[in-house]
Parts: structure tokens; sequence; C-alpha cells
């Protein structure tokens, strides 16, 4: 952000912050500039490069915050340098942040502005307070007067600081206070701790200016405090699916096979691998190949168990570990899971259709009579081994790892209920994968002669892990014995008011620790182990650790084997930095603190070497190797107790010099990073829940985008092959139309020169009736052109109609009737007009085109022959008229009524083959129709006849013609002819009735 970006309010604060700082500096220059030369420089060299180390490496957490240690040298600084000095340390500080963060000018100059205003109030505080009598007194942690007048100067600080940053950060961002984190209790409270360190420090720096350099141990610590929860989490979670790592399963394998042996209970084994997924990643990509193994990973997590363990081991395969679970419990786990992989589609983003994808089981159970976390996994690769060689999508089962493979092939499952089923179901011919998994086990078997000492203790602990705990803690128990015997004497003169605080502190320190990972915990109770050893000597180290353990193993409770053995190393460890310290020092006092650094380094190491007697416990309950539990539990763990033994040496020195006050005053650093630690891995904690949500929702809207691509392009696609047959639908019509043209003229010659032919012709000469069939064919196919034509013209827009009055009954039915009903001798048109509505407004040769079609069809598809009656009404409330036309004929079947008004369209059935026709005729009509402002409807019933229906512009009825006009009588041939064509009483009277006499 540019300074030009900021509102005018907040340039306005932040120029003037400047000025105010740049002003207060000169003026503190021109009253202390003339004895510059008499500033503690050294001091300000030290505690500048501390400050700045301090504050170039704050401690991140998830959620963006951020904790710098460097409070402790700032308070330092501000009690104990010039104020012009101070300035010039915030302004170093700041720019070498500035050398590592890029940050904007204006608010790395307000920073240095900002510490240095806070800087001048708090010294103008600790000024006003600490002065008695007109005399300046010292920096004493013992006086309570210079000790609060400390404390009132960093809540001067504190709070001059956090006030201009606040404003800051409304003016320019828009946050009111209520909202900013900075002003919560909790970073109020993380600050003060920090700024309460730097009294002692200050009074350290006093006696020895270089001694400030040890204020970096609680930097140290903390970073490796907070940093061990992120390791410890990366090492046991796999990135891609978030189940557990493979390490970790062989861990959980260890610790289980030690319980089920321990209290003999089942234990059963899963390795799964997804068939094919090389051919997926060769086929789709590796992030398809990813995606399916998040799927199955995702599948895997719902059907197991809240306690069973699942991870990922390599690729596609996955390992699960279900503890407390008996052969037919872990069967149907195991076939649940294979049938919901198999039955599940996995969305890709490079394939447009979901994969499918299937794998293969293999389970093994343990029943509580030995075995190792290696030979469980050996044996479950065999069975997994044998369903990949099956075929894939296969489930093998490995009982109680004897190599006894039992197979069940998808998708239906082949149960085996005892051993004996297991045998029949397999025969001995279809085991050959048991022999490879046997040979890799007689090779791993630790009964097998060892070849080095590290096999030897391997194999004593898998066979005899009991005999092993009961021996370690023996020699444990006795070095023990040996050492509280040694200094025994020595117990009754340790001073008891020393040793009850200081085991009111490691036991304080063992209460509060912090649970980190799989049961290990975190806790500072070594500093006043060491811290008793240097005060008290080995007699009183004996005392303090041995009662924080039991106080730990109490709080914790442990059992009662692992509380005495804990005392035990306790005794052990704090004897042996106790004697080492001892043996190397001079003797504890403040001037000679320097000397004593690298003897509490040795004590922290000596220390430090209890975790070899805990690493071989471990192993025999883990049943591992005691160097591999060691590398990987313990081994990093020394520059831990280096910096926690020089947290004892200042606890000591602290309490020596100024008893119970020094000590509460040391107790800060310790108690602070253990309040960081809890805070961080709290925030870190729903940050990684609040990361795992935001991850959900992220999977979510991916998914939905990739469906919305998917559908874009099957709608792009299908808009392209629209527009394909939209073209191709153009180039018919056209090649139709010229077709149409060119047969027209040599259909006009045909049908003429056939009809002069026929004139030239005797009735009695045998050419005729072909020349009669050469006629009607030509008419036929002149029709044929004719509509094809007029489809042509409808698709392009060219037909248009030029609608007038016109009078049904004089006009249009009788031509009609007559020559139709001339046509087909066994049909009757019966007509029925309705007086109102007998005109209509309608383009007179397209009128007599559609009820020619109408009429036509109804005569066509009544092939018994039979009446046909065309009617018209009027539709009340509306100037239309609606004309109806009904036969009695076969009938349309209901799912063909939609489509008889398609080009093209005709109903295929048995009755309909016979009937000729193009399918042109009911679409011309309803185009007609449509022209004319009307609209067309059929209904029809199977075998009863159908009726169509359209509409017209009524015209009012002409002056002169009454509705009671009397009707045309009906020809009495046509009654004798057929009964049916008559028309009843009903219809006559009111209406009136043209019947065509029939042609005999």
């Amino acid at each position: 952000m540019k300074f030009s970006a900021l509102s005018r309010s907040a340039q306005v604060y932040l120029l003037a912050v400047y000025a105010l700082s740049g002003g207060l500096a000169a003026a503190q220059w021109s009253a202390t500039g003339h004895a510059a030369a008499a500033w503690p420089w050294w001091l300000f060299a030290i505690l500048t490069l501390c400050a700045a180390v301090a504050h170039s490496f704050p401690v991140s957490t998830p959620d963006r915050q951020a904790y710098h240690v460097s409070p402790p040298f700032f308070a330092a600084a501000v009690l104990l340098l010039e104020p012009v000095q101070v300035g010039l340390l915030f302004a170093v500080v700041n720019v070498a942040e500035r050398l590592r963060r890029k940050r904007s000018w204006f608010a790395q100059v307000f920073n240095v502005c900002g510490f240095a205003l806070s800087g001048s109030a708090a010294r103008a505080v600790y000024d006003g307070l600490r002065s008695q009598d007109g005399a300046a007194v010292s920096i004493s942690i013992t006086d309570p007067r210079a000790l609060g007048a400390a404390i009132a100067a960093l809540a001067a600080f504190i709070v001059v600081n956090h006030t201009l940053v606040s404003l800051a950060i409304w003016l320019g961002n828009g946050i009111s206070p209520r909202r900013q984190r900075i002003l919560d209790r909790e970073t109020l409270l993380t600050e003060s701790l920090l700024h309460l360190m730097g009294i002692p420090l200050a009074y350290l720096a006093l006696q020895a200016p270089w001694v400030v350099t040890l204020g970096a141990a609680p930097l140290l610590l903390v970073h490796r405090a907070l940093d061990l929860p992120n390791m410890r989490a990366q090492r046991r979670q796999d990135a891609l699916t978030q189940l557990y790592s493979a390490q970790y399963l062989s861990d959980a394998c260890t610790r289980e096979l030690s319980r089920a042996d321990r209290f003999g209970r089942p234990l059963a084994l899963m390795r799964l691998d997804i068939d094919g997924l090389a051919k997926i990643n060769s086929a789709y990509g590796y992030p398809a190949g990813d995606s399916v193994i998040r799927d199955v990973a995702q599948l895997l997590d719902r059907a197991t168990r809240s306690y069973d363990v699942a991870a990922r081991i390599v690729g596609g395969e996955f390992g699960v570990l279900l503890p407390e679970t008996r052969e037919t419990e872990a069967r149907a786990i195991a076939e649940r899971l294979r049938r919901s992989i198999a039955a599940h589609r996995c969305e890709v983003a490079s394939s447009l259709e979901p994969l499918a994808v299937t794998a293969s089981v293999g389970v093994v159970t343990f029943d509580g009579k030995g075995g190792s976390a290696a030979q469980l996994l050996q044996a479950a690769e065999s069975a997994l081994s044998q369903a990949k060689r099956a075929g894939g999508d296969r489930l093998c089962f490995v009982d109680r790892l004897a190599g006894v493979v039992a197979q069940s092939a998808g998708p239906a499952l082949v149960s085996v209920a005892s051993d004996a089923a297991a045998a029949e179901a397999v025969p001995v011919a279809a085991q050959p994968a048991a022999a490879p998994g046997a040979q890799r086990a007689e090779r791993a078997d630790p009964t097998s002669p060892p070849t080095t000492y590290g096999s030897l203790i391997q194999s004593l602990i898998v066979t005899r892990p009991r005999a092993c705990q009961i021996g370690v803690q023996a020699v444990v128990g006795i070095a023990s014995l040996l050492v509280i015997a040694r200094v025994a004497p020595a117990i009754p003169h340790v001073d008891p008011l020393t040793v009850l605080l200081l085991v009111g502190l490691a036991a304080l320190a063992d209460l509060r620790s912090l649970e980190l990972f799989a049961g290990s915990t975190y806790a500072v109770s070594v500093v006043p182990h060491i811290a008793a050893g240097m005060l008290l000597g080995p007699a009183g180290a004996v005392v303090v650790a041995p009662i924080s353990a039991l106080v730990r193993g109490f709080h914790r409770r442990s059992r009662w084997y692992k509380i005495l053995f804990n005392f035990n190393v306790y005794v052990l460890a704090s004897a042996g930095a106790a004697t080492i310290f001892r043996s190397t020092s001079s003797g504890l006092a403040a001037q000679n603190i320097l000397a004593l650094l690298v003897p509490a380094a040795l004590a922290g190491l000596a220390y430090y070497l209890h975790s070899v007697p805990m690493a071989t416990a471990m192993a025999t309950e883990l049943r591992a190797r005691p160097l591999h539990v060691w590398l990987d539990q313990f081994r990093w763990l020394w520059p831990h107790y280096i910096v926690l033994s020089l947290m004892g040496l200042l606890l000591a020195l602290a309490y020596h010099e100024f008893g119970i006050a020094g000590a509460a005053v040391f107790l800060v650093p310790p108690l602070m990073m253990h309040y960081v630690a809890k805070q961080y891995m709290s925030r870190t904690l729903d940050n990684v829940r609040q990361l795992r949500s935001l991850n959900e929702q992220l999977q979510t809207e991916i998914a939905q985008r990739q469906a919305a691509e998917t559908e874009n392009a099957r709608l792009t696609e299908t808009a392209a092959r629209a527009a394909a047959l939209e073209e191709l639908n153009r180039l018919k019509s056209e090649f139709i139309s010229i077709a149409s043209h060119e047969l027209r003229t040599p259909m006009t010659a045909i049908m003429g020169f056939s009809e002069l032919l026929l004139e030239d012709t005797p009735t009695t000469d045998p050419s005729r009736e072909a020349l009669n069939i050469i006629h009607e064919e030509a008419v036929q196919l002149s029709a044929l052109v004719d509509n094809l034509l007029n489809v042509s013209r409808i698709e392009n827009g060219r037909i248009t109609v030029d609608p007038t009055d016109v009078d049904l009954l004089d006009t249009v039915l009788p031509p009609l009737v007559h020559a139709l009903g001339s046509s087909s001798p066994t049909h009757a048109i019966v007509t029925d007009i309705a007086p109102d509505a007998r005109w209509v407004m309608a383009d007179p040769s397209k009128l007599n085109q559609i009820l020619t079609n109408l009429v036509g069809n109804a005569i066509k598809y009544s092939p018994d022959g039979g009446r046909v009656d065309v009617a018209t009404r009027r539709i009340d409330g509306a100037d239309l008229v609606e004309i109806t036309v009904a036969d009695h004929g076969i009938g349309i079947p209901d799912e063909h009524l939609d489509r008889i008004f398609d080009r093209f369209y005709r109903v295929d059935s048995s009755e309909t083959r016979s009937i000729g026709g193009t399918g042109l005729g009911l679409y011309i009509t309803r185009h007609l129709v449509e022209l004319h402002g009307g609209t067309l409807a059929a209904e029809s019933e199977i075998g009863r006849g159908s009726t169509f229906r359209f509409t017209l512009p009524a015209v009012p009825v002409p002056a002169g013609q009454l509705a009671g006009e009397p009707a045309v009588a009906p020809d009495p041939a046509a009654s004798d002819a057929s009964p049916a064509a008559a028309p009843t009483a009903a219809t006559a009277a009111p209406a009136i009735a043209l019947t065509p006499s029939l042609a005999s």
C-alpha cells in the first residue's frame, strides 16, 4: 500500500506521530547529548544485537499471528539505557526486521516512532517513581519500590505502544479497537509477561553486560517447543489424504500387538491397493490419480471405526489396523469397504465420465500368541499380493499369521467361518502366494540365530518382552539404590525450605505439562531438578527429583511399575547432573556466572543421559530395538537439556543471591514458555479445524466447477450439433425446392398429353387402361410436387394468404363435397353449418386446400367407408369459427397425436402401411391455419375415428341472411344408398345440411 492510498485522517495521524517523535528525540539529545561519551555503549550494543535477532525471528501461528520474544530486551533497554539510545535501538531493530520482511516505509517508520514514544513514556514513569528523598536507587529485584517502579514503567510502555498501534489500524484499515487482536486479554497478558522478563535481565546486565546473551536461551526453547507439534503432526500424517503415515501405522501395530499379547485380545490388519492406478495416471494424468486416491481415502475413513488406525502406505496402497477385531468382524469390514469402492464413481477433471475403480484387499488376524509388527505387515502384504494375482477386486484372508489364504472374489463374498472352512474353500493348489510370504517371515523370524548384538537384543525383546522389562527395571532400581545409599548421610543436612520450594516448582511444572502426541508431554520440571543439584548437591537432587516423579506418576495415573521406574531414573539423572556440576564448577556465585556456563551445560547433558534407560524400557514394551526408539524419540532433545540446564543455573543463582523473591522472578521465563506453548497449540488445533472445513468447502466448490465445466462442454457440443443439423436441414429444403421446380414442368406435360391421349383413345382400346394409370399416377406425383413446393415456401417464409369474406356453404363446401364424394362412393360427407358460423375471413384457395387435406385424410383413413362429418360453430366470447372434420375410421394411437403435424411423419402400423401418403398434408395444413391466425388440434380413439378442429376469424352475418332460412333437402338417392348419410332431425332443423348424391 502507498502512503497516498491512506485516508486523510490516517495520513495526518502518522505525520503527527512522526513529528512528535522527532521533536522529542531532538529535545532529549539537546538535554543529554553532551554526556554521550559516558553512556553505556557496550550494553547498548549487546542489547541491540540480542533484540534485533529476537525480533527478526517471530514465532508465527497458522492464523497469521506472530509472537516476538524481543520485549525482554526492550524492557531492559528502557530501564538501563538513555532515552536517545533507546530510540536508536528501536531504529536498528526495525531496520533489521525490514531486511528480512519487506514492509511499507511509512509503517516501518511509524513502528520506530511508536516504540520511541512508548520508551520515553516508560522511562519518565520509571525515573519519577524510583527516586526517594532526591536520591536515585539502583535497580534491585529485592527492593519493592524499585521493582514497583519498573513494573509501572513497563505497563506504561505497553499501554502507550498498544494505543498508538490501535489508532493507526483504526484510521488506516477501518478496524475498530474492539475487533483488533492486539487489545484482547490474551495478547495483553502475553506482552506483560514478556516485558516482565526484562526486569531480571536488566539486573543481570548491570552485573555483567554480556550476561544479556543468556536471554536468548528462552527464545531457543520457545521455538523448539512451539515447532514440536508441527514436526510431529507432519511426521504422523499423510499430506495427500490426511490419513496417518506408514511410519505411524508401523508404530501403532507395535503398540497394539504388545497390548493384544498382554491381554489376549484379537487384532486384525487390512492392506488395500487400488487396481489399475498406474493406468489411470497414464491415461488421465497424475492429478486424476491423486483425486482417486483421495476418494478412496474418504471411503476408507467412513468405512472404519473411530478407534481404527487408517494410513496411506505408498501410492494407492493403504493399511488399516483393526484393534479388538475378530475374524468375522474384519472380514465384514473389508468386504463392505471393497464393495463401496467398486460402487463409487470418482469425478476427475480430465475425464468427462466418472471413473470406476476397484481395490484388492488382504487381511490378516492375530490371536495374541506372539508375532511382530513386521510379521503382521508382511502377512497382510502376502494376502494382498494373492488378491492382486487373482485379477483384482478380490478379498484374500490370512488366518492367524499361519499363511493359509482364504480368498473371496467380487462381487460375491465366500464366507469362511473357521479354519477348517477356509481350508475347504481354497484348495492347496491355489495357495502359491503363501510360500514367498512364509519365506520372508522366516528370514525375519527373531528366533533365528542373530548375526549382530542389535539382532540379539531385538530377538530377546520380541521373544521375552516381560523378562526384558523386569531386567531393565532391576538394573535401574539397583543403580538407584546404590546412589541413594551413597548420598544418604548428607540428606539430613539438606535445607528443607529450599527442598520444599524446588519440589513445589517441579510439581507445578509436572502438573501443568502439555500433552503433545501419542502420550508424550512437554514440561520444564528439569529446571528445578538441575537447580536442586546446583544448590544442594547430589543429596538435594536425590530428594527433589524422585518426589517430582511421584507427583507426575500419580497425576497421570500411571501403573505402579512405571512410577517406580521413573523414580529410579530421576534419581540417577539428577544425582549425575549434580555430581558433574559440583566436580567441574568453582562455586555458585553471581560473579562466577561466566565460569559456571560450561559446568551447567555438562550437567544438562548428564541429565540427558537418562534417555538411554527410558528408550530401553520403551523398546521392551513396543518390541522394538532400543537404538531405533532412542533415535526416534530422544536423539533430537539434547539442545533442550542444555538450555534447560542454563535456566536451572539462573534459577539457582537467583535463589542463592536473592532468596525466594529471586526464584519467583526467574520463574517468569519458564512460565511464559509454558503459557505461549499452550496458547500456540490451542490456536494451532483451532486453525487446523478451520483449514479442514475450508478444504472441504474448496473441494465442494471445485467439484461444482468441474461439473459446470462438463455441462458447458456438453451444451457447446449440443449447440454445434444443432447448428450442423440446421445447416443440413437448410440444404435439404433447398434441394427439395429445386427438385420440385424441375419436376413440375415434365409432370405438367405428362398430365396434359395423357389427357389428350385419353380423349382420342376409344373406350374399347386396350391401351386406354394403361393411359388412365399413367394419368392418375401423374396426378398423384404432381400433388406430391405441389406439397414439396408448399413445404419449401413455408420454411422459407414465402407463402402468404390474402384473406377475404368467404361463405362456406355457397363457395367452399359444395364443390369440395362433390369432388371428394364422387371419388369415394363408399363414403358420405355430411355438413352441419351453423347459421352464425357460415362466413369466415380466409384465403379461399388456402381454405379449400385445408379442407381438402382434412376431408381427404378422413376418407383415406376410413377404408371401410362410412360417414365424414364437416361442422362449424361460433365460439362464444370470441370472433372465431371452429370448423370440425370427423370420421369413423381406424383412429390414431395416443402416442402419435403429438407428432402427426410434423413434417414427413406418418403413423406406422399394420392398418396404415397399405395407405399411401407422404406425411406432408397435416404439416402444410397446420401452417396454413396458423397463417390465418387460427389453431389446429386433433383428438382420436382407436377403432372409432378421429376429429380435427381448426379455427378461423369469424365474419358478421351479412344483411338479409336469416338464421331460420330453410335448409336444402337431402337427395333421396343418398338416403337409399346410405342410411347413415341422412342427417338427423336435430342437425337438419336449425342448420343448413348438404349431402351430395352418390354415384352408382
